[in-house]
């Protein structure tokens, strides 16, 4: 939503891509990521961000 408004609208990986509408949704997403990101134990795969693992 955006000035009560749909901005954007789409599955998961279409609001992750490059081409979304106004990639308001995908701001918002890595924002929120990155604050857990330092929570989380360190993983083996430590190179698949959440970009990646959402097949965007």
């Amino acid at each position: 939503m955006k000035d009560g408004q749909v901005a954007e609208a789409g599955s998961f990986p279409e609001l992750m891509g490059e081409t979304a509408a106004t990639g308001d949704f995908r701001a918002a997403y890595l924002v929120q990521a990155s604050a857990f990101a330092d929570s989380l134990p360190a993983r083996r795969d430590a190179g698949t961000s959440p970009e990646s693992a959402s097949g965007a």
